[in-house]
């Protein structure tokens, strides 16, 4: 095989941009065509961030099953070979994401991968990286009931976020502030931190951390009986909730929430609503979250 190390960073790179854009399937072939190159050569870095990027591609919802953790575990074991921290750092931000969300939790595993991630992220102070760490790890407390730990950490995210230039760290604090406010049945206090959530402007043009905050609005919606708009926003983050760095909402954890409207509400209402807050864009949804509760 001749090999051509700019021609593999290129598709490395484009993979990297199609996965960013959502375009999964272009994703997926430019790794397949990086990937031997890479491992032929033994280029560490590139090889961690592409066998990260080709579990991307093939499950979007960060779910981690029997194909996909074993593509994690490898891209681990080349970023800690290679020479560059923030691969290795951002691979166990994402192992731990998917072992808290995963349908099968493994909340101690996810813990030592989070905990090592933020320690290499301190080292060369990624404060993005690092923020998206620190809401994992405040979401791991979550699962596992301590609010007080958690709204401690968020905090804490809260202030690294506000000492970079990337503006969706501080709109995913304010999300995750919220949310767990909601946990905590102060309901006015979740309704301050989304609304800030959804001020910030977003660099990224994407939807993923508007949708969290979304689904919180949904939730007050549903706590104050306004059960078409909760489905109208319920309906619009279904298939968009898990385009965002930090935490997405669980599958478990989203159903639940719809059976909580559907024991509400009649079928036909409830179906409707689903299917029109889907077809709405963004902007329309946003407007409906800041009309109340």
């Amino acid at each position: 095989m001749v090999y051509h190390y700019p021609r593999a960073k290129g598709l490395i790179t484009s993979c990297l941009l199609s996965v960013g854009q959502g375009d999964y399937e272009r994703g997926y072939l430019l790794g397949e065509e990086a990937l031997p190159l890479l491992r032929e050569k033994q280029e560490f870095n590139d090889l961690a961030l592409g066998l990260y990027l080709r579990r991307i591609t093939i499950a979007p919802e960060f779910n981690v099953d029997a194909y996909t953790r074993p593509l994690l575990e490898e891209a681990l074991t080349y970023a800690r070979l290679g020479t560059d921290v923030w691969h290795c750092a951002f691979i166990l931000h994402g192992l731990g994401q998917c072992y808290i969300i995963n349908d099968e939790p493994d909340l101690p595993r996810a813990a030592n991968y989070l905990t090592e991630g933020l320690q290499l992220v301190k080292q060369i102070g990624d404060r993005p990286v690092w923020t998206f760490i620190l809401i994992q790890i405040a979401n791991l407390k979550r699962h596992l009931g301590d609010y007080d730990m958690a709204s401690e950490i968020l905090n804490e995210a809260l202030k690294v976020a506000s000492e970079s230039s990337f503006r969706e760290s501080l709109t995913m604090c304010y999300s995750e502030l919220g949310l767990l406010a909601i946990d905590q049945a102060n309901n006015d206090l979740a309704r301050q931190w989304l609304t800030k959530s959804l001020s910030v402007p977003q660099e990224l043009g994407s939807v993923g951390t508007e949708a969290k905050s979304l689904i919180g609005f949904a939730r007050l919606f549903l706590a104050s009986s306004e059960l078409t708009k909760a489905g109208l926003l319920f309906g619009f983050t279904a298939k968009r909730r898990h385009a965002t760095p930090s935490a997405p909402v669980t599958s478990r954890e989203f159903n639940g929430y719809l059976n909580s409207l559907s024991a509400l509400i009649n079928p036909d209402e409830f179906s409707a609503s689903l299917a029109r807050g889907e077809a709405m864009s963004l902007k329309e949804a946003i407007a409906l979250a800041l009309q109340g509760p």
